[in-house]
This record gives structure tokens, sequence and C-alpha cells, in this order.
């Protein structure tokens, strides 16, 4: 029988049951998407029988929305779970072939029903193995736009970037790091002045579609967050991103 082709995006959601409400608007937006080469991958820690039900209703009409679990850890705290969700990550990343790969959490809103094409577009014309896009949050007085240069932690999210397959294979999410900066340590790792790419669009909010504390709000609350990493020599590869891309843009005009 002859090998298919892999779906172009391979979209990586944690879930746990407390989610199923918000999971069902990603899902609805997620099937709204005018490029439909994807899949939908949505992993567990262990059983989530109710998103498990949700899921399997879902997947008999369309398979690309897919339910998977890990062996369960205990995750009695915070701490716990944000490891965890790292390994979860990892498991989808190294076990679902893709041509690239983005992390959607369960309560983030799609905002752009074109956002996967702009993505495929990109790849096809740009070239490079990292895309950023800009992610929207509810800061206390305005709506604040990620990421924010220079990139350190807090000035971007998880979801502002995919990435392709050959960096799946050659990188792990951190799972050994204690506190809330994985998403920016992920991004470091894999982000350089010459394979990453600006596009010039938002793409989502992130909480947007909040039903349950998010784990770094219940991190806080359990104990002193350590102070955010120096950006390092990433803030000025940052820089060099941003203003390679207003020059292609100002070419463009």
């Amino acid at each position: 029988m002859p090998k298919t082709d892999p779906p172009f995006l391979c979209l990586i959601t944690p879930v746990f049951d407390p989610a199923l409400e918000s999971l069902t608007k990603l899902v609805a937006a997620v099937k709204k998407q005018t490029l439909g080469d994807f899949i939908h991958v949505m992993v567990s820690n262990g059983p989530s029988p109710a998103i498990k039900g949700f899921i399997a209703n879902i997947a008999r009409d369309d398979p690309r929305f897919i339910y998977d679990e890990i062996e369960e850890e205990p995750t009695g705290d915070s701490i716990a779970i944000l490891l965890n969700l790292g390994k979860r990550r990892n498991y989808a990343m190294k076990n679902y072939e893709a041509v690239r790969y983005l992390f959607l959490d369960s309560d983030l809103k799609i905002l752009d029903n074109d956002y996967f094409r702009k993505l495929h577009l990109a790849h096809a014309e740009i070239k490079r193995d990292v895309f950023v896009t800009q992610v929207q949050y509810a800061g206390r007085s305005k709506m604040v736009t990620l990421p924010i240069f220079p990139i350190q932690h807090s000035r971007l999210d998880i979801a502002n970037y995919c990435f392709t397959r050959a960096i799946a294979e050659t990188y792990n999410y951190p799972t050994d790091y204690i506190g809330v900066f994985n998403d920016y340590r992920f991004f470091s790792m894999i982000a350089t002045e010459h394979n990453t790419a600006i596009l010039d669009f938002v793409s989502a909010e992130r909480d947007g579609n909040a039903s349950h504390t998010r784990l770094s709000e219940s991190y806080r609350e359990e104990r002193k967050e350590p102070p955010p990493p120096r950006a390092g020599a990433l803030t000025i590869l940052t820089r060099h991103i941003h203003a390679a891309f207003l020059e292609i843009r100002n070419r463009e005009k």
C-alpha cells in the first residue's frame, strides 16, 4: 500500500477533563479553518474520559481529530503539571508525522479563519523552519500583542510559533526545568537569525476561551516566581529577524 503524504500541520493540545468547555470552542474554530490539511492531536496524562468521548464522537466523521494518552504520572502541584505538559508535547511531536507543528493550548481563541492557509503560503514562499505570528492577550488596561521585541520571557506565547519536522525530530520541549519559562526556553533552542521569519498577522488570543485557571497562574499562587532569564544572544537574533522582516515588507510595497 503506497505511503500517503503527511499532513501539513500537526496541532498539539495537552488536555484534561476540566478543559472540555474550552477545548470544545477550540475544536470548533479549528474546523472553520480554510486549510484543512492538518491533524489535531489531543494528549492526556492518563485517561480523560469526557474528552475521549467528545473526540470519539467527532472522529467518527472526521479522523483528523485524535485523542491519545501517555502513561499517567502523579501531578500533585502546578510544577508537576507544567513538566508533564512538556512530556505530552514531546510525545505528540515524536509519534505523529507532519510537515509543521503548532502548539495550541485548549483555552486559545483562534481569530483568523485563514491562519493555517497563511502558514502554508509562508512555508511555500519563505522556506524557514520557524514562523512567528502575532498573539493577543488582555492586559490590565488594553489588548497586548506578542511577541514584544526584544523577545524574552513573557514577551511571547507558545502559540506564537510553529516549526518544521526537522525541528521536531531534533529538539525536545523542556521537561527538566522548574518554572513557567519553558515556552520561551524552547523558542530560544530552535530559533536563529537564519531559520526564523516573523509573519505580520494576528492569529489568536491567549486565554480567549479560558474556562479554567491557567497553570502559570497556579504556579505563581503556589510559590514565588524566580526572575525571568536574561535574553542574551536571542535578543540580538530577534532584532535581526524583525529588521529583516521589515526590510522584506518595504521592498514589497
